[in-house]
């Protein structure tokens, strides 16, 4: 959005392109909508693919926790507030990437848009290998290593999750599965502790990841 309008017309300017893109949205799922049950296949997906998730990892873990002693209403209301924590620290943690967004140059904004879409992956109840694709985009215009080895670590390890169908001799699919998601779940639970707390100490490098890149001259130009 243009910070040279009147602060009175940015909102009626953002309102205009929210409409304009949920319009597009509508009218490009128009076709495949059948009320809820377009939604059904969601929640299948999300289990098959769900241990990838370290937001669902962590709340299996609280499930199992609170379920043994508490029930297993109980179990399902910390899964819930486990998945609502992972939300909000996404939240927290894009706000902070936000505040030194302003006067930036456009590629650092576009840095900043990948380091959102990257906290966004590793925060949610699932992850399909696929939204790697929303990220993997931009590493190339990340500042900070750690944020671009991060990223290209979470790719890596989506591209595994993707499970054959025949499973390995002596295995069943769902012992498969259930290592190869438990396992990635918890190195990208740990990627994503390592990028809040690159993002909370907000110095030299974790406010790099919104810094431009270095441009190259010829030689012998000033």
């Amino acid at each position: 959005m243009d910070r040279s309008r009147p602060p009175d017309t940015r909102g009626r300017t953002l309102a205009a392109h929210l409409t304009l893109v949920a319009a597009i949205t509508l009218g490009a799922l128009a076709p495949f909508l059948a009320g809820w049950h377009t939604l059904a296949p969601v929640a299948s997906l999300g289990g098959v693919e769900a241990w990838a998730s370290p937001s669902h990892l962590v709340g299996q873990g609280a499930r199992s926790l609170v379920d043994s002693f508490a029930g297993s209403t109980a179990g399902d209301d910390a899964a819930g507030a486990v998945t609502v924590a992972f939300f909000g620290l996404f939240i927290f943690l894009v706000l902070r990437l936000a505040r030194p967004v302003r006067d930036r140059d456009s590629r650092s904004l576009v840095a900043a848009w990948g380091a959102a879409l990257l906290l966004l992956a590793l925060s949610m109840p699932y992850l399909l290998p696929w939204y790697a694709a929303w990220f993997a985009p931009f590493l190339g215009v990340f500042a900070d290593d750690v944020f671009l080895w991060a990223g290209a670590l979470v790719t890596a390890v989506l591209g595994v999750t993707l499970i054959p169908a025949d499973p390995f001799h002596g295995r069943t699919s769902v012992a498969v599965m259930d290592g190869v998601h438990y396992g990635a779940a918890s190195v990208l639970l740990l990627v994503l502790v390592v990028l809040a707390f690159r993002v909370l100490n907000r110095g030299r490098g974790a406010s790099g990841v919104l810094e431009p890149l270095p441009t190259t001259t010829a030689p012998g130009t000033p």
